[in-house]
């Protein structure tokens, strides 16, 4: 029996059946059939209780040949039990030791696997190592394909992803190339976004990153009409403030 089995009782009924049938597939078929249980039911979302019983099921049971449709299924919900309980009064003592290194030990059932075409598995993926506090640098160092020419499509971009990881361990080249790409980005509300979304890593390189545009006078527009564009030096001061 799984040890997450009588953790399940805070769940919708059926979801043991499900997770007894289908997480030892840790297929695509599989991932289809699992979804619908981290969905809500009878409009009420699961029990954190719940997500963290499902997640920790689907740890057990992960297998080397997962697909990237399982493996994705698993990460992004185990990033929003992960999150949910921390944010939640008295959650934090459900992220024990056990269950976290559960957590951190599937980048090592699992390889790195990113699918063709445009998708958001490597967001998930390095959101997901972030959330649990894994290092995954040495792991996907050989397996990415850079590739700058990326659009705006921040989210489906392994290379911004993989980027900004690295910016969170203040990793200076990593810093550079990403300063680099957002420097030849000519909108200025693009440009703003590219900086909101390096702010997330909290670490010395992206403060350095976001302060190359403290003095940047182009116009961001908020969209509302009759307000006047924003200077976006003054949005950097902002994040800059929030630090």
């Amino acid at each position: 029996m799984n040890v997450f089995s009588g953790e399940l009782k805070y769940c919708r009924p059926g979801t043991e059946a499900a997770l007894e049938r289908h997480a030892a597939q840790c297929s695509d078929r599989a991932a289809a059939a699992l979804e619908p249980f981290f969905a809500p039911y009878e409009e009420f979302a699961p029990a954190l209780l719940c997500l963290r019983a499902m997640v920790g099921f689907m740890g057990v049971t992960l297998v080397l040949t997962a697909t990237p449709a399982y493996q994705r299924l698993f990460m992004a919900q185990g990033w929003t039990a992960v999150a949910q309980l921390r944010g939640a009064p008295g959650g934090a003592a459900a992220l024990d030791a056990p269950f976290m290194e559960l957590m951190r030990g599937s980048f090592h059932v699992v390889p790195y696997q990113m699918p063709g075409g445009s998708n958001d598995y490597a967001f998930i993926y390095f959101g997901f190592a972030r959330a649990v506090g894994e290092d995954v640098r040495t792991i996907v160092k050989d397996k990415i394909t850079w590739d700058w020419g990326f659009g705006t499509g921040l989210q489906f971009s392994e290379t911004w992803q993989h980027a900004r990881y690295l910016v969170s361990f203040n990793d200076a080249p990593a810093a550079e190339a990403v300063l680099k790409k957002i420097q030849t980005v000519q909108e200025p509300n693009v440009v703003l976004a590219y900086l909101r979304d390096v702010a997330a890593m909290k670490s010395d390189r992206a403060k350095w990153i976001v302060t190359q545009f403290a003095t940047d006078t182009r116009g961001t527009d908020n969209g509302i009409s009759g307000v006047p564009f924003i200077p976006l030096r003054d949005e950097v001061a902002a994040i800059l403030a929030n630090w």
